[in-house]
């Protein structure tokens, strides 16, 4: 589903260059006579790698659905 960035929200689990990302921080920027952007703080879920990046408030993003799955771990003993 995709999402103007306006709509980034911390927490939000998005797809940026074909990588799942977390976003950690968002800040909507106006400088001085220049066009509004948005400037995003991505974690890689992959790699776990943080870095900033800049998108226009026009770009579309791809918002991903997560679901998190507990995992058991079972150990069977034999006597």
């Amino acid at each position: 589903m995709a999402i103007p960035a306006t709509q980034l929200r911390p927490g939000m689990v998005i797809k940026h260059n074909n990588d799942l990302h977390s976003v950690f921080s968002v800040e909507h920027r106006t400088p001085g006579n220049l066009r509004a952007f948005i400037q995003a703080k991505l974690r890689n879920l992959r790699t776990g790698a943080m870095f900033e990046h800049r998108f226009r408030s026009a770009d579309a993003i791809e918002k991903v659905t997560v679901d998190e799955v507990e995992t058991m771990t079972v150990t069977i003993t034999t006597s």
